[in-house]
């Protein structure tokens, strides 16, 4: 039963009784405690959380802190395999249809990356790695940004195998499920390779963050991310 129904419901029991008999007081009640439970409840699962706040609420640490969670929590949705980036190398995706009505996926990804995109996930790993309490609920837990990193690293050896003369840079690419790789757009890769500067130097600065964190903190127990 939806909130509208259960009121309604209450509501009509309400106008069968008596004006200021125990049974209305109760049903008012009922009415008001029934109303604040799912709307406390619909709020924190609601991906539109955003309109739950205000610019003034920015003022208040606790309330920013509710709103980073939300975002970490929703956006971590986001960024799944298949969903965010590859599975098969965990190269970061452009982007994903969404539809703006219900929230909900449809399509397919755009099987179409740069390494701006996947930069920004790198940042978000190399807090992780560094025990950022918001990036650890982003990606799902320091065991997760491990596996992520791994998956990463394992594409990003099969790329430079592959195509050598980028010197450990990429270009824009594409994806190709059944090996398990991403490969250089025809636009980037005829008549000749390019590089976009730009996308590799965000590219650049993120994995220098992971590698950071690494080697001060983690070299030991994990060398061959190293």
């Amino acid at each position: 039963m939806c909130i509208r129904d259960s009121i309604n419901a209450e509501y009509g029991k309400l106008n069968s009784s008596r004006s200021g008999s125990p049974s209305m007081t109760h049903h008012l009640l009922l009415i008001i405690a029934t109303s604040f439970f799912f709307t406390t409840v619909l709020s924190a699962s609601n991906c539109r959380f955003a309109l739950n706040y205000q610019c003034s609420d920015f003022n208040d640490p606790q309330k920013v802190q509710s709103y980073l969670h939300s975002v970490m929590q929703w956006e971590g949705q986001f960024a799944k395999p298949g969903i965010g980036y590859d599975a098969g190398t965990g190269y970061t995706y452009d982007g994903h249809p969404l539809n703006y009505t219900t929230g909900e996926l449809y399509g397919e990804p755009h099987l179409f990356s740069a390494p701006s995109k996947e930069s920004i996930h790198l940042a978000i790993l190399a807090l992780a790695l560094e025990g950022n309490q918001l990036a650890l609920e982003f990606v799902g837990g320091f065991d997760e940004t491990i596996r992520i990193l791994q998956l990463k690293i394992n594409g990003y050896k099969k790329f430079n195998e592959t195509y050598p003369g980028f010197g450990c840079w990429t270009t824009w690419v594409g994806f190709n499920a059944e090996k398990n790789t991403f490969d250089p757009l025809d636009s980037w890769s005829t008549p000749y390779y390019q590089l976009p500067g730009l996308d590799n130097g965000e590219w650049f600065w993120s994995m220098y963050g992971v590698a950071e964190v690494l080697k001060s903190k983690y070299a030991s127990q994990y060398p061959v991310l190293c």
